[in-house]
This record gives structure tokens, sequence and C-alpha cells, in this order.
């Protein structure tokens, strides 16, 4: 490099750091008063903070969502008026209306019988059994069995008095007439229809000593004559 070249080299190289170190020496003075400048700048031109804002009123139909309490003044019986009148209300729409009154039912005439005329009645039916002082084991069973029949069978008709069953000893005193009366022989199971201290008709039941030893057709039989001679 030829040497005029090397001169110019350090010749600008030396008035470059000349330069730099006044610069240094006058720049905190500039930027202080331009940072003061600036400073007055921003603060004149920020925008005002907004004021603050209270909650927005309530306008239209939102003012009444919140139910406003009753006045001091009003009573429980005041606050329920309302629901019960419409309670009535809607019970006089829902209810029927009421049945008309009927009239009451007249009672069933009572028959009254005419003058001479008296109610009619059945007579009652004694079954009697009658045997004699001495007995043996075939007419004590007679006996058992025919009560049993009667009792058993006809219970209704025993108890409303329409038949009645009776055992008579005819070797008694009192009672001797029976053996005329009804022409006994011997032990006998008889039915008499009776009309006060008549009688007006009477059937022997003469197999009872034949089925003795049987005594379901002893029941059968009993029943069956006793059931037919009430009926006629």
């Amino acid at each position: 490099m030829p040497a005029s070249a090397v001169f110019r080299v350090l010749l600008t190289a030396f008035s470059l750091l000349t330069l730099g170190g006044a610069c240094e020496r006058r720049t905190p003075h500039v930027s202080g008063a331009r940072g003061a400048h600036d400073a007055a700048l921003m603060a004149s031109t920020a925008p005002e903070p907004a004021p603050e804002r209270g909650p927005d009123p309530v306008v239209g139909p939102q003012a009444s969502a919140t139910p406003e309490a009753p006045p001091a003044s009003m009573g429980a019986g005041q606050l329920s008026a309302a629901p019960v009148s419409a309670a009535v209300s809607a019970s006089a729409v829902t209810s029927p209306p009421p049945a008309a009154p009927q009239p009451p039912a007249e009672p069933a005439p009572v028959p009254v019988p005419t003058a001479g005329e008296t109610p009619t009645r059945r007579d009652p039916v004694m079954a009697y059994y009658f045997h004699r002082t001495l007995r043996c084991a075939t007419c004590l069973s007679i006996e058992e069995q025919a009560r049993q029949a009667i009792e058993t069978g006809f219970a209704k008709e025993l108890a409303s008095g329409r038949l009645a069953w009776l055992v008579v000893n005819i070797a008694q005193n009192g009672n001797r007439h029976f053996e005329g009366d009804f022409a006994l022989e011997t032990q006998t199971l008889l039915l008499a229809e009776m009309k006060g201290d008549e009688v007006r008709r009477f059937v022997k039941l003469e197999r009872v000593w034949e089925l003795v030893e049987d005594p379901y057709e002893f029941e059968r039989y009993v029943r069956r004559e006793v059931a037919a001679f009430l009926g006629e």
C-alpha cells in the first residue's frame, strides 16, 4: 500500500475517535432535555380516564321481576283471600249440579185380614217315638237313630215350632190314651199333625224295624217320610 493511503486511513480513524468523544460529552444533556420534553408531550396528549359507572337501572318488565312485599297492614286472611276465591271458583265450575230430590218411596201395603178372617198358619207336626218301660237294645237304637235323622235334617223346622220331637212312655199314667188313639202294639215311630188337642192325621214309620241294622238307609227313610208329611 502507498504511504499516502496509509496516512489517509490513520487520519480518518483519528477523526472518528475525536468526533465520538465529543458526542458522548454532549449526549447526556440533550437526552435529558429530550426525555423531559417527551414526558410532557405524552402527559398532555394522554386520554382522560372514564368516569366510574354505577349499576344500570332496570327498565321495563324486568322492574317487576322481584315480587313486592305486601304492606304491613295486610293480615294473613287478606293474603289468602285470592287463592281461596280461586279454589271456590274452580270447584263451582267442576262440581256437578246437585241431583233433584226424589220423592220417598211409598211403603208396600200390609195385607189386613177382613172381619171373620184369621191369618193362615200351618199346624204343628209331632214326631213321636212311643215305647214301654221295659226296653231292649233294638228299641233304644231306633230311638237314637230317629232322633239324629230328624234333628240334623230338620233343624229349621224344629226351631220354628213347625216340627217337634217327643219320646213318650205309654206305660206311664197319663200316657196310656196314646195306645188307644193310635192303635199302638209295640214301640213305634209316628208322625201326627195336630189341631189343638185333636189329631188331624197321622202315619206310622213301620220300616224302622227292618232298617235298624242299616243306619244309612234308616236315615234316608226317616227323612223322606218326614219331608213328605210336612209338605202335605
